[in-house]
């Protein structure tokens, strides 16, 4: 019961996140990892932007103020950075 209730928001949640902000800037892929933080905030301030080595262990948590940029050794950006 309490887990559905949970569940439930957090579906809410991700729902209103997608109509109200962006959650993916798939135009960063190819450019360098030093950018993204900038771009990102230049869409929301608040979020939380972590550069982050290709292929790197990371939580499976799901986060709303949280975005990874992955990056190659060249610190180039390998995958569309999103939300989450």
């Amino acid at each position: 019961t309490m887990k559905i209730i949970l569940f439930l928001a957090i579906i809410l949640i991700s729902i209103i996140a997608v109509f109200c902000n962006k959650t993916a800037w798939p135009e960063l892929v190819g450019r360098p990892g030093a950018e993204a933080e900038a771009i990102v905030h230049e869409d929301d301030a608040s979020l939380l932007v972590q550069i982050i080595p290709e292929n790197s262990m990371v939580t499976m948590d799901y986060r709303l103020d949280r975005v990874r940029v992955f990056v190659n050794k060249e610190g180039t950006i390998v995958r569309a950075p999103r939300v989450g």
